[in-house]
This record gives C-alpha cells, structure tokens and sequence, in this order.
C-alpha cells in the first residue's frame, strides 16, 4: 500500500451523528504508525487522565484502543474467516468494517496529506494535530455518567465493597475478537470462584428514541456477549440508574429488555431494594 491512513472517530450522540476525531492510524513505508486521544507523546502510553471527561464510557474507549492498537499488529479476519495481514491492500477495508455504532473508523482524505511527505513519525504528527488536538478539547463526560458513577462510588462506600479483596475496580477480561486478543474493561467485578461482571448504562433525563435507546445498551451487549462465549460461569449485570422518576422508569423498562438477552440482571441503583439484593451479600461474603 501507499502512504494511507485512517481515522478512528467516536460519535458522542448517535441522533446528532456529530462525529469527534480520536485517532489516526498512518501506513507508510510498510509500516503502521499509531496515535490516539490520551496518549504520552513523548512515550506513547495511554494516561487515563488524559481522556477522562473526553468520553462516556473510558472503560469502552480502552477496549476500542486495545483492539485497534492490536489489529494492526496481527491483522484481522474478514467476513469469510481468511485472516487479513496489516500489510495487505484489503486490510483498511476489514478495519473498517470492524466499526460499532459509537467508534467507528474510517479513510482520511488523501488531500489532507501533504504534498512533501517527511517520514511515517512526522506525517502522523501532523495528521493528528490537523484532525484532532483541537476537536476534543471540548468533549466532556455526560452528566449521566458522572451521577450513576458518583452513586456507585456511594453504594461502595456503604457496603465497605473497597476493602473486601474479592471485589475488583476496574477488572480487565481478555477475549479474542476478530482473531486478535481485545481487553474489556469492567468498571466493577466480584471474583470469588465465579466472576459478577458490571456494566454502567447511564440512561439520560429525556425520552430516547429508539435507535438512541438501542445505543446505548449496544456496548454492554457486544461486550457481555464475548464475556459469554469465553466463560459459561460468569454473572452479568447491568447498572442503571432511574432517580426514582416515572418517565426514566419506564425508559429503564425498556432497556432492562434489551439487555436481558445477555445480562442476566439489571440492578437499580436508586433502588434500595435492588441494591440491597445485589450488594448486601457481598458484603459479608
């Protein structure tokens, strides 16, 4: 391949489809050159406080860096099953395709290349700080994701879950996707013998629509999902939060539905019945 890149974009709100750039993935000279939101220039290490309010969920931006960082190495499997080596012509296709509704990768423009190209290090530097330095000062964390977080950190807290070496925050499962080992990122586990896997789905104050809805319980799906197929024992669960409001209980109704299909419960956090029959036995355990 010729001198190619790719940029890998992260769409806050699926209604809007505004679209912020967090990466780029550079090809040149038969080698692959990285570089993403919250990365160490001069180290390249990802730093989680360089990406903390730039993302909804940070645990599913990992996962997303993860497989993408890792897919260039060892290439990926087309739709076919025919594993596709980062060298080959048809490999920006198959990453492509590996999308999700919420991270999605796509072709750069060749225009943005510049007509004299310096080598692989230089041009990735530039192509970054032309397509997304600038665009992701801004991007904040939703302030459903900060409430049900804060509330988590409360029922912790209360349970005295912190201290208790079973319970894990966060807890990191590797799972092969599409050929090549990805991390997921639980924010909260419980393992003793058998794992209790949890999964935040911040559900907003509004009436969502249902492509919106289906949004959001699509990354505990996909993730659970693969949880499944490695270990048959593990427990799912979904937090959520409804602040006791009528309207958001029947939002919650609807998403406890959709998530069922893989999560074998969903657990309330304004509930204190929920929360009680999810935390309370873990507490002596």
């Amino acid at each position: 391949m010729n001198a190619t890149y790719l940029v890998a974009k992260y769409m806050p709100d699926i209604l809007r489809r505004e679209p912020s750039n967090i990466g780029i993935m550079l090809y040149d000279e038969g080698k692959w050159f990285t570089r993403f939101v919250g990365e160490d220039p001069s180290t390249g290490d990802l730093d989680g406080r360089r990406f903390r309010h730039q993302f909804s969920s940070q645990e599913t931006y990992l996962e997303w860096y993860h497989f993408w960082t890792k897919a260039i190495v060892r290439g990926l499997e087309d739709q076919n099953g025919t594993v596709v080596c980062p060298d080959d012509n048809s490999f920006v296709d198959v990453l492509c395709d590996a999308s999700s509704p919420q991270f999605i990768v796509e072709m750069g423009a060749p225009t943005m290349l510049p007509t004299t190209v310096g080598d692989g290090d230089s041009l990735l530097a530039y192509l970054f700080t032309m397509l997304v330095s600038e665009e992701m000062q801004t991007t904040q964390e939703t302030h459903e994701e900060r409430t049900l977080k804060q509330k988590m950190r409360k029922v912790i807290s209360n349970y005295g879950l912190s201290s208790n070496q079973h319970f894990r925050q966060p807890y990191k499962v590797e799972v092969p996707v599409e050929d090549v080992m990805q991390e997921l990122i639980f924010p909260y586990a419980y393992v003793n013998g058998t794992r209790r896997l949890y999964r935040n789905m911040a559900i907003k104050h509004t009436t969502w629509e249902a492509e919106e809805l289906q949004m959001a319980v699509s990354h505990v799906l996909w993730s659970f999902e693969k949880i499944g197929e490695l270990k048959g024992g593990d427990h799912r669960i979904v937090l959520m939060q409804t602040d006791g409001d009528d309207e958001m209980g029947k939002i919650g109704e609807r998403a406890r539905e959709l998530v069922s299909v893989v999560a074998e419960q969903v657990v309330d956090v304004d509930s204190a019945d929920d929360v009680e029959a999810e935390f309370g036995p873990l507490a002596v355990a």
